[in-house]
């Protein structure tokens, strides 16, 4: 295997794991698992009905 192609791989398999925690991370937040503060900063101490229905949009 050449060096690009591994290098190609390599890239390929890290952006999978990146989408992949992504997807975690929205679920989790949709299903209540994660905390919201975690990804509003603070600023949204609940999930709102409006950010619950963005949330699970989200995942379809």
């Amino acid at each position: 295997m050449s060096p690009s192609t591994a290098a190609g791989r390599l890239a390929a398999n890290v952006a999978t794991l990146g989408v992949v925690v992504l997807i975690g991370v929205q679920a989790g937040l949709a299903l209540g698992l994660t905390p919201v503060t975690m990804a509003w900063g603070g600023t949204q101490p609940t999930l709102t009905p409006s950010l619950r229905v963005a949330a699970r949009a989200d995942l379809s």
